[in-house]
């Protein structure tokens, strides 16, 4: 689904969510609700493609102003557009000045004018999406290694491992088997995992809340898929693992470069085209 068809309603009056959902939903879009801001920022940190979120600012708890603070400190969300909708003035200027990506809607609002903000704001969002790799598909490497640091800024102290995958494919026609990759890569990517083209022929892929023994996993599933794909015919990948078992204590540069070094192992291994390396 492309980033534009996905909108996330956050509302704790049920009936208002439902209705602001009913307003907003027509074919080809996938329109979420849910009743607090923690529930939704678990979502929208695990989901790529979402081209707005719709929320109330006076929340129990997690409230809107705290839901967008999350969503400008991740590189995943941060140039997604937001609408608030509220009932005062007070609600609206507190935490959002400045910010471009935010509308603001008064309750009670009409149906139109919700729908009229919602597609521009969608339309807002597009443009502000980073730039994907117009051969693959998959993010450019300032955008994946942006979203390695921030998954890292993000840890919490006493956090799971996290994974970092660097990868390079060898093949007669590397442009045409690098498409392809990128679509077995896709396949067995997690929902909270991505990848990004970094090189010519290289790519990498990001996976938090993994240790060794699920990135291990994971990469051995795209080994086996790349080599028992016809359309990869004569294609060889191989593969650098490079785990970090305390993310909140480790910087992106050195995770990146810890996987990389594990490539270069892999590509001068004659047993095995797969190497790991834990920080």
């Amino acid at each position: 689904m492309e980033r534009a068809e996905t909108i996330v309603i956050v509302d704790d009056d049920r009936e208002i969510r439902t209705l602001m959902e009913l307003a907003l939903a027509k074919p080809g879009r996938s329109v979420i609700g849910f009743g607090d801001g923690q529930q939704a920022l678990e979502f929208l940190e695990r989901t790529e493609g979402v081209g707005l979120v719709v929320s109330d600012v006076v929340m129990e708890g997690f409230d809107g102003h705290r839901l967008l603070r999350h969503l400008r400190a991740n590189a995943r969300t941060a140039a997604t557009s937001v609408i608030f909708v509220t009932a005062t003035d007070f609600d609206v200027r507190g935490g959002v000045a400045g910010d471009r990506a935010v509308e603001r809607l008064r309750k009670p609002f009409e149906i139109g004018e919700l729908r009229a903000l919602a597609e521009a704001a969608i339309r807002r969002s597009e443009r502000a999406a980073p730039p994907r790799d117009p051969s693959t598909g998959l993010h450019q490497r300032e955008q994946f290694e942006a979203l390695v640091a921030a998954a890292l800024g993000q840890a919490a102290p006493d956090g799971p491992p996290l994974a970092v995958m660097a990868g390079d494919l060898q093949a007669k026609e590397p442009d045409a088997a690098l498409r392809r990759v990128a679509e077995i890569i896709g396949m067995h990517l997690r929902a909270s995992d991505c990848a990004g083209r970094i090189g010519d022929r290289a790519f990498a892929t990001l996976h938090p809340a993994c240790d060794a023994a699920g990135a291990t996993a994971i990469a051995l599933r795209i080994i086996d898929a790349v080599a028992s794909d016809p359309q990869c015919a004569g294609a060889t990948i191989a593969l650098g693992l490079a785990i970090a078992p305390a993310p909140a204590d480790t910087r992106s540069d050195s995770l990146l470069a810890a996987a990389r070094e594990a490539l270069n192992e892999a590509l001068r291994a004659d047993s095995t085209r797969m190497s790991l390396r834990t920080l």
